[in-house]
């Protein structure tokens, strides 16, 4: 082959190749967000412990413990004694769809918990409208 042949055998760069390009960076995104799955509405705020310019004032002393279960109304749930407690996240936590669960994530996009598995949650029970469980500390597997 001569090297003008292999000229014409390469492909241009022009409107085609640009549109390609356009295209496979669009497919990559659309699959991205479909592996993170949709976004579920998370009850999250301070439960009443006030603020600071950064965060909550304080965090509860006790803790909860049992499984994690997905809530329609406020995205999880706590069962601790046989009743499901919507659990209230800390401010900038979110949540989306990860098959039948719901994974919680932190404010750094790190998943923090996910229903089906139990946890004990450093918090309290407080708030109203509804009624909740206040996380503010740690989220421990067990």
């Amino acid at each position: 082959m001569r090297m003008s042949e292999l000229d014409d055998a390469r492909p241009a760069d022009g409107p085609r190749a640009r549109a390609r390009g356009l295209a496979l960076t669009l497919l990559m995104m659309i699959m991205a967000t479909a592996c993170a799955g949709p976004a579920v509405p998370l009850l999250t705020g301070r439960g009443g412990l006030g603020t600071v310019a950064d965060g909550m004032v304080g965090c509860y002393t006790s803790f909860a413990l049992g499984q994690l279960v997905v809530d329609h109304a406020y995205g999880t749930a706590i069962v601790e004694n046989g009743r499901p407690t919507p659990v209230m996240w800390p401010p900038g936590f979110t949540a989306r769809q990860s098959g039948s669960d719901v994974e919680v994530l932190n404010k750094q996009g790190n998943v923090a918990a996910r229903t089906g598995s139990r946890y004990q949650i450093e918090g309290g029970y407080g708030g109203r409208n509804p009624s909740s469980f206040v996380a503010c500390g740690y989220v421990l597997d067990k």
